[in-house]
């Protein structure tokens, strides 16, 4: 699966940059009209002056250079990447071994930062299709678990918290993936075996049944003084009908605790983890942790922490929403168990 992604990641056409067959030669190729790719550039050439004779574009592009001198801070930063994917084997069942092979994996890296914490850490991250990873070796035994080692490292500091923003049913794009943050990350995080099971069991079972969302251990549970998880959209939303408001999707990926934290391009999800070459850098400036904590704050204010009645309210209205957003909602529970029979979830 991963030499087919790559294959057609930087095998297609359209994906590549445009050059003559023989560049010492494309003069002569241009001239006799023997560079396959002349149709192309001249076609991009003329895109590109048409993109930017807009005067919208004009007037950002001739404010670049000073756009380019501002609003920088300098801070202590570390190139991060998994670029070790492109030739890693056995990625699921020797993950530690594979990770040893690069000490500036992004994931290494995170669980050198989350050790550092300081007791009272408030951790924050965002992340479009957040995952927490299990992993186990070749004979079925577990070798990582994410969600024991979050609540290891709460239960070790009782003034921490965790705060994690990712997508709704009403914003994500990707119903499969969403099917995992809705029936695994927060049940995972969150709730005991037995509410997590009957949450699994079924839709008008399950999250319909208001003996389970309505119980005392059900608040207790969700309402973890620990862990925040927040979904973005809201019953405003005009999809819904009850509003004007609109909700792109959440496509930002960051962490942040006070003075230090992450940017880059993974989304934390399996993908990311093994198989894509993600890249992205970890810094150390408070400026920049405070304004990455702004951003925090504004996607809060536009979301639903999981499991709450609002939030619940908003998946069943999502529910009756014609077309796929509210077919797949509906049946989140069948998609996520199909992916885990099959093993589609570490792909998604």
């Amino acid at each position: 699966m991963s030499e087919i992604y790559y294959t057609l990641l930087f095998l297609y056409k359209g994906n590549k940059r445009v050059r003559p067959v023989y560049p010492e030669y494309a003069e002569d190729y241009v001239f006799f009209s023997k560079d396959p790719f002349i149709g192309d550039r001249k076609k991009a050439q003329e895109s590109l002056a048409k993109l930017k004779s807009y005067p919208e574009i004009a007037r950002q592009l001739k404010d670049m250079p000073e756009y380019m001198r501002t609003g920088f801070y300098r801070s202590k930063v570390r190139l991060a990447h998994e670029l070790a994917n492109l030739t890693n084997r056995n990625v699921v069942t020797e993950t530690g071994s594979n990770l040893e092979h690069n000490p500036n994996s992004i994931i290494s890296l995170i669980a050198e930062f989350g050790e550092d914490l300081d007791k009272e850490s408030r951790l924050r991250l965002v992340s479009p299709y957040l995952f927490m990873a299990k992993y186990y070796d070749s004979e079925g035994n577990v070798v990582t678990d994410n969600v024991s080692d979050i609540h290891r490292w709460l239960a070790e500091h009782p003034g921490g918290r965790l705060e994690v923003i990712t997508n709704s049913v009403l914003t994500s794009d990707n119903f499969f993936a969403q099917s995992i943050i809705d029936m695994e990350l927060g049940p995972r995080l969150l709730l005991s075996a037995e509410l997590k099971k009957a949450w699994l069991s079924g839709l008008q079972s399950g999250e319909m049944e208001q003996t389970l969302t309505n119980s005392d251990e059900w608040k207790k549970q969700i309402n973890n003084p620990q862990i925040f998880i927040y979904q973005t959209g809201k019953l405003d939303a005009q999809l819904l009908g009850h509003g004007n408001a609109h909700y792109g999707k959440l496509h930002a990926k960051f962490i942040v605790d006070g003075n230090g934290g992450f940017v880059g391009t993974s989304n934390f999800d399996y993908r990311s983890r093994l198989f894509n070459n993600e890249m992205g850098v970890f810094y150390e400036n408070r400026k920049v942790g405070a304004i990455l904590d702004s951003f925090f704050e504004s996607l809060k204010a536009t979301s639903y922490r999981w499991g709450t009645p609002e939030w619940l309210q908003m998946r069943k209205e999502v529910m009756q929403v014609r077309g796929l957003k509210g077919w797949s909602t509906r049946n989140q529970r069948v998609i996520y168990k199909f992916m885990r029979a099959t093993g589609l979830d570490w792909l998604i």
